[in-house]
């Protein structure tokens, strides 16, 4: 992306301000995802990225479907378009192969493949998104602390900006307590703030280059005069209703909370190198060979090349680190030593028998695996997300998505949180909900990457003579597809999900993933929820006129949930699936009338006999059961959002 001198002017405008809701640190895949789905719900948001500006190397690689899936259309569609569908894997033992699996076919979704698309040309799209959504990044910041908000520490940097002290921000390290979680009261507002003004809880401090402060713009900060020298930082004081670390392995935020970060390094030289291959090779399908402890993969990139990955035993003296904190890198951190291309291709010719030649390298580098995470993702007005909170093998291609699955999870709860619709302890789902996904990632990684690297000639040999065996079984593919494309996620241990009395096998399961990823419903926005309810007969609409005027008999024939649905529209769209729409319809209620004429959708969620399902925007079940669950879904609506329980 081009940033043009408008866009400066735009951001240089935007960054006057010293208050938002929500901070983001990081512009990685991971925060720009966060920041669109705060920017498309109209929550006020600033992101920063110690970077200079956009990455441009490829690093990650794999898009999976239910990353696709959840991500809005047009975003999804454009990285279609510029990606490299992949359907088909093959596993070798050096030049023996051992298993062929297409997984295209037995994955749910109208994605059925992943995606090779390199990073920064996602980042690129998304910041493209971003931009048109009218946010910047803001690059060359660099968080330096954290702090509670207090009112005093304004009014005091106010008073000395005029008597023309501006001095730096006082450097308090974050005190344990604020480990603690922050309830939806703790919260302070500026005295005198506008009444949408943003509810205020943490003060970061920034540092900022001034290099990135272009033209003739001056910076007005809180507590630093800009300095004479171009490459000097200046400080800024930003005050947020809540701060989201997505500032990766090495994360700041993370740092700055006090959080450990427990896991281990595991003890093997990896490299990657983006290259053109000469030999016999598909351009639609995955190969990995295995050979000693060595392995060479072949991922499938436009233009003719592949993303070759290469491991081997560690050639220097290294210690395990087991710490809590240790030296801690990305998953595929870079490593001091260079790695040549001659390098390369002797561990490709050890573990393919010679059958490539790779040349015309465009990126070589060296990386060390990481399996860390920490143990929990809120702290407070504080969340961290993606590589901030875990960190994993490669083997799978699900570090990006899972860091981009963390921000499409919170987001939407975030935005709620901010426009006041529910209470902050909707929050606490977050960590509930993508913690364990966070876990089993590090334990089915971990468990994949030993046994690739494994060097025992008995367990090669027993690996050798089981993966032809269980990989050949319809059951296992459609595992593995399942756990590759992601579509197996599910929260059905959230508390904020709930399955009504009246529910029956067969039904949807609330938690999981909505069938075929709701695409059927090709008219949500996913910005709010939406309750599908399908009745059990023609239902009674509600007529046009106004609702004060009903009689008394009038009223008690529209169903309880008709005469309150109008107070939901805010926060969830009521739609009523019919076997086919009324010639007239009754007027502006409900929200929207949905035709069904086959009965796909009915039997699409299970509701054949008719019931209740609520969507969340992330795509999964919120709320499944029989039309006799009419009370308690009002319930869990209530408990869900901040709603005025009126009823006409």
């Amino acid at each position: 992306m081009s940033f043009s001198s408008s866009s400066l002017d735009s951001l240089h405008d935007a960054a006057h301000a010293s208050t938002c809701d929500v901070l983001i640190v990081g512009a990685g895949p991971t925060g720009l995802t966060l920041a669109i789905e705060l920017a498309r719900r109209g929550i006020h948001i600033r992101i920063i990225d110690q970077a200079s500006g956009p990455s441009q190397h490829s690093k990650a690689l794999g898009v999976m479907a239910r990353t696709l899936e959840l991500l809005e259309p047009s975003v999804s569609a454009q990285m279609v378009e510029q990606g490299l569908p992949i359907r088909q894997a093959a596993l070798y033992s050096g030049t023996r192969q051992l298993a062929d699996i297409a997984f295209g076919e037995r994955i749910p979704s109208r994605f059925p493949f992943v995606l090779m698309l390199p990073q920064n040309e996602t980042e690129h799209i998304l910041l493209e998104r971003l931009a048109a959504l009218g946010v910047q990044v803001e690059y060359g910041c660099t968080l330096a602390d954290l702090e509670h908000y207090t009112p005093e520490k304004v009014e005091a940097t106010s008073a000395a900006s005029a008597t023309a002290h501006a001095g730096s921000a006082s450097n308090v390290v974050l005190p344990p307590h604020l480990r603690r979680p922050v309830s939806s009261n703790s919260a302070t507002t500026t005295s005198g703030a506008a009444k949408n003004a943003p509810v205020l809880r943490m003060t970061a401090t920034v540092n900022r280059l001034q290099s990135q402060v272009m033209g003739d713009h001056t910076r007005t900060t809180e507590s630093a005069a800009p300095s004479a020298d171009p490459l000097s930082t200046m400080q800024e004081r930003i005050h947020a209703g809540w701060i989201v670390g997505c500032d990766g392995a090495h994360s700041k935020v993370r740092h700055l909370l006090g959080m450990d970060f427990p896991g281990v390094s595991i003890m093997q030289d990896f490299a990657l190198a983006d290259v053109k291959v000469e030999g016999e090779i598909e351009q639609d399908r995955l190969h990995i060979h295995l050979h000693q402890g060595q392995i060479a993969a072949f991922f499938p990139m436009r233009q003719g090349r592949h993303r070759v990955i290469i491991a081997s035993p560690e050639r220097h003296n290294s210690q395990e680190s087991s710490s809590q904190e240790g030296k801690v890198g990305s998953a595929a951190e870079g490593a001091a030593r260079d790695i040549s291309l001659a390098e390369v291709q002797q561990i490709l010719d050890t573990c393919t028998g010679g059958q490539f030649r790779v040349y015309d390298p465009i990126w070589l580098t060296r990386f060390r695996i990481n399996q860390r995470k920490v143990e929990h993702y809120r702290a407070g007005a504080v969340m961290l997300a993606g590589d901030a909170a875990h960190i994993h093998s490669p083997l799978g291609g699900q570090g990006m998505n899972t860091g981009m699955q963390d921000a499409l999870n919170l987001g939407w709860k975030l935005a709620l949180v901010c426009s006041g619709r529910a209470d902050a302890s909707l929050l606490d789902s977050y960590n509930e909900e993508r913690e364990p996904v966070g876990r089993n990632l590090l334990r089915w990684t971990g468990w994949l990457t030993r046994l690739a690297l494994n060097r025992f000639p008995l367990f090669a040999a027993a690996r050798n003579t089981m993966a032809p065996l269980v990989s050949s079984r319809q059951i296992v593919q459609r595992l593995l597809a399942r756990a590759l494309s992601e579509t197996g996620i599910h929260y059905r241990h959230s508390e904020m999900v709930m399955q009504g009395d009246s529910w029956k096998h067969g039904m949807v399961v609330p938690g999981d993933r909505a069938p075929s990823g709701a695409a059927e419903l090709d008219w949500w926005s996913r910005e709010k929820h939406v309750l599908l309810v399908f009745p059990d007969s023609e239902p009674v609409l509600p007529r046009p006129e106004d609702p004060q005027q009903w009689d008394e008999d009038e009223r008690t024939r529209i169903p309880l949930l008709h005469r309150i649905a109008d107070s939901w529209h805010p926060v969830i769209d009521m739609v009523i699936v019919l076997p086919d729409l009324p010639l007239m319809l009754p007027g502006p209620r409900p929200n929207m009338l949905l035709s069904d004429p086959n009965g796909e959708l009915r039997k699409l969620y299970g509701m054949e006999r008719g019931g209740y399902v609520a969507l969340r925007p992330d795509g999964y079940i919120g709320f499944a059961g029989g039309l006799p669950d009419e009370m308690e879904l009002i319930g869990w609506v209530y408990r869900q959002f901040r709603i005025p329980s009126q009823v006409q």
